[in-house]
């Protein structure tokens, strides 16, 4: 499912029987704010890399992330992911809204883990970032 506005370009995204993304999916791309992919499992590297406008991802299935999940993302203030048990290295890195985080279940990072997300308040992770030392803010 597909939403555009007046111009034509593409602002929501449905794509809720996909199960797997490659790599570089909608990099740097100006406009879409929501996507949603309930069933999707598992993302490449640079997902959603310099999204200027997403503000809602609806993803409660995702378990893997490649490298530069969601990098440098301007408006996304809430990731919710209960299921997500690995990501890469920079995920998240360079969020100037993100507030929330939720991913209970994460037992693999790579390095620089939630760097430079200065507007991080509420944050619920596993115990890997004590472990590894690695998550910074």
């Amino acid at each position: 499912e597909i939403t555009t506005d007046k111009d034509g370009k593409i602002i929501s995204l449905k794509m809720n029987e996909i199960c797997v993304i490659g790599a570089w999916f909608l990099a740097y791309n100006n406009f879409l704010q929501e996507f949603t992919a309930e069933n999707l499992t598992e993302v490449g590297d640079d997902f959603l890399y310099r999204n200027k406008s997403l503000q809602e991802l609806y993803a409660p299935n995702l378990t893997k992330v490649g490298d530069d999940f969601l990098y440098r993302n301007k408006f996304l203030q809430e990731l919710y992911s209960p299921n997500l048990t690995e990501v890469g290295v920079c995920f998240l890195q360079s969020n100037t809204s993100l507030q929330e985080l939720y991913v209970p279940n994460l037992t693999e990072v790579g390095v620089c883990l939630l760097w430079n997300n200065n507007e991080l308040r509420n944050k619920i992770l596993s115990e890997i970032e004590k472990r590894n030392g690695r998550g910074r803010r």
